[in-house]
């Protein structure tokens, strides 16, 4: 939560892959992965090519919550100004903070799946975020919380990114 887990990613993945000439470059992360890509959308918005969220913990009932009785993440309202870096006390809010950015950047809206179970208990929050993506953009299979429906995700989202990627 002191945005060591950012530093690092960027420094010893990112950045290295750039360095060898990768130009596109996707996160991907499962549960609280999916938070963990979050934590680098917020730091360096846009920074990578895509990302893709599988059941992507968002954080406690309250702050869930709280963004569904706002209207969802386009209408709610983070608190100004942006703090400078992650905490334990402002990680919650601060993922929330990039997904609300999405409603007004359709580009990086462009550039972001999520996929959830429909038994999984992080539903509610995906649609949220589904609700500032693309139409297609979701993908709710039958399942819970685990892997078998996070693998027939991630294999449906990506076969669909490579296609949309030749098509350019």
């Amino acid at each position: 939560m002191d945005g060591g887990l950012v530093r690092r990613l960027r420094d010893q993945v990112i950045e290295p892959a750039r360095r060898k000439g990768y130009r596109d470059i996707w996160l991907s992360g499962a549960s609280q992965g999916g938070m963990g890509s979050l934590f680098y959308e917020r730091t360096y918005p846009g920074e990578v090519t895509g990302l893709v969220l599988l059941a992507p913990y968002m954080g406690e009932d309250g702050i869930v919550s709280r963004v569904a009785e706002a209207g969802g993440p386009a209408r709610w309202q983070p608190p100004l100004p942006k703090p400078p870096g992650l905490n334990i006390n402002n990680y919650q809010v601060e993922i929330w903070r990039a997904v609300h950015a999405w409603h007004t950047d359709s580009h990086r809206a462009d550039e972001v799946w999520v996929a959830c179970g429909a038994d999984d208990d992080f539903l509610p929050a995906a649609k949220m975020i589904a609700s500032v993506l693309p139409a297609g953009h979701f993908i709710e299979l039958p399942g819970g919380h685990d892997w078998k429906v996070w693998d027939r995700a991630a294999t449906q989202i990506f076969a669909q990114v490579a296609k949309a990627s030749t098509a350019n």
